[in-house]
């Protein structure tokens, strides 16, 4: 069966900075504001993530998918987040654009567009070249029309605003939950490469860590598919906080602005069905 043409109940392209149908405007920041603030707090953007996390909103207008293509791949293995289009061809149907989000709850949401053969016109052309020209570093928002399940707009934002910013780490991580690493310098603990670890013992006796101690933690061992293990660190006394990846034994990561004044927390954010061990100095 083929799709009925949907140009009649698609939106003319208004959000600064965005791509809708593939055509958009260039904004500059003014007013002290910068203009991809005001994209994401007002109208329909409004449900959006200013961290770029995949989100899956019901509004009047419809249902909108929307995320950072980049996070999403990223933090898959954990969130099982995704987000993207595909384009087909087909020489007797035309050209067809099926985008497709889950978030990190399990919900899914799902669109297609038709192109029709012989009714290809300029704006057709410029929402395939904005579907297919997608990359890891575009945020994207797709409105899908709840009735039809039609692609009715597919905006295309790319900036270096918060949405591409690492999330806030840490937010399960507790004392009761974290594994304790153990004392300074000692055998490596073997973990679940998803597990919260922390450290309490910095230090050997008489050597104080911080303040604004550098810590090296290493991952002498790992199992067989372990890699790679993101990481997000946090600690409250001192505002360290930042992130890395280890990809191979010995792959020591560095973590700066320390004190042995308080609990470090480490969430491993790596494959549940794996290990890794880890030490520090």
């Amino acid at each position: 069966m083929r799709l009925s043409k949907r140009w009649t109940r698609i939106a003319a392209a208004g959000t600064v900075g965005a791509l809708a149908l593939g055509a958009g405007t260039v904004a500059a920041q003014s007013g002290g504001s910068p203009w991809w603030w005001a994209v994401f707090q007002a109208g329909d953007l409004a449900n959006q993530s200013l961290a770029g996390e995949v989100r899956i909103v019901h509004t009047e207008a419809g249902t909108v998918m929307s995320g950072n293509l980049g996070r999403a791949r990223r933090d898959f293995p954990v969130t099982g987040e995704y987000i993207g289009c595909q384009i087909m061809t087909n020489p007797d149907d035309g050209q067809f654009v099926t985008c497709a989000a889950r978030d990190s709850l399990g919900a899914t949401a799902d669109c297609t567009l038709q192109f029709e053969p012989g009714e290809f016109e300029l704006r057709q052309h410029m929402m395939l070249n904005a579907a297919v020209n997608l990359t890891d570093s575009n945020y994207i928002a797709v409105t899908m029309d709840p009735v039809t399940e039609e692609c009715i707009s597919l905006e295309v934002m790319a900036s270096s605003a918060d949405f591409l910013a690492p999330r806030e780490p840490l937010s399960m991580c507790t004392e009761s939950n974290s594994i304790d690493l153990g004392v300074f310098g000692g055998s490596p603990i073997t973990v679940a490469a998803n597990a919260c670890v922390k450290v309490t013992k910095f230090a050997k006796p008489n050597w104080k860590y911080g303040p604004n101690r550098t810590m090296q933690l290493q991952n002498p061992t790992a199992s067989a598919n372990a890699y790679p293990v993101p990481i997000e660190y946090k600690q409250t006394c001192t505002g360290a906080k930042g992130t890395g990846q280890f990809d191979f034994n010995y792959d020591n990561q560095y973590l700066p602005g320390l004190s042995d004044a308080c609990t470090l927390f480490i969430k491993l954010k790596g494959k549940s069905n794996q290990t890794i061990g880890l030490r520090y100095w």
